[in-house]
């Protein structure tokens, strides 16, 4: 496989992370390219999809509703949902 060389301008925790990341490649007998190529689609496949994320919304608002509708909330339990509860002054 041909390769080519460049040079660029990083910060220093960038260079950093770079020459880590070339380290780890060479260890695992990757090159770099590999490497952050194989780290960045573990990232993105470790990400829940949008129909996740909805899914489990819902499944929270139905457990909420749940819990409302079966009254199983403490007695004497109110809540305070008022502007004076959230925030502080």
């Amino acid at each position: 496989m041909a390769s080519d060389t460049i040079t660029i301008e990083v910060d220093a925790q960038t260079a950093a992370f770079l020459r880590d990341a070339s380290r780890r490649a060479s260890a695992n007998g990757e090159t770099l390219g590999d490497y952050l190529s194989h780290i960045s689609h573990a990232e993105q496949t470790d990400r829940p999809t949008s129909e996740d994320q909805l899914r489990a919304w819902k499944d929270f608002v139905r457990g909420m509703s749940a819990l409302v509708e079966a009254k199983n909330l403490p007695a004497g339990y109110q809540a305070d949902d008022s502007r004076d509860s959230i925030y502080d002054d």
